[in-house]
């Protein structure tokens, strides 16, 4: 239960370094350290659990980016929460992929991974169709 609840933290507190790197905050020194405590959990816990760090890294990142979405009429925390389940796809899938390659060839193995993948999930993130975010 303990190392759940690090795992929680550590995303979560990833998901805030990365969503300050961006304006209104814009301390953008900040993304360069944000993904450590995920991937510090991403490379010791279960897949399953990957992907759950992952969907919160992203709730809580994109709360931060497109908090002035709440400002549109009718938009709700309902519209987040599907908004979040979309754009944690491809990154999940970035996350499970490090988690799998620390799995089976080590640690150090999963950092040289965890370049491609992102450059990967971003990709797919910038051309995947209409539902792409190519800003």
């Amino acid at each position: 239960m303990r190392f759940r609840l690090l795992g929680f933290i550590a995303a979560a507190l990833s998901g805030i370094l990365a969503a300050a790197a961006f304006p209104p905050s814009d301390i953008s020194g900040l993304i360069w350290i944000s993904l450590v405590p995920l991937l510090f959990v991403l490379i010791q816990c279960p897949p399953l659990s990957a992907l759950v760090y992952a969907f919160v890294f992203c709730m809580v990142f994109h709360t931060g980016i497109f908090a002035w979405m709440f400002q549109l009429p009718h938009y709700t925390f309902f519209h987040h929460l599907l908004l979040g389940l979309l754009l944690t796809i491809w990154f999940g899938a970035a996350c499970l992929v490090i988690n799998l390659v620390a799995r089976r060839f080590g640690i150090l193995s999963a950092l040289i991974a965890a370049p491609l993948a992102w450059v990967l999930y971003e990709w797919l993130h910038s051309n995947w169709g209409f539902l792409s975010l190519p800003w």
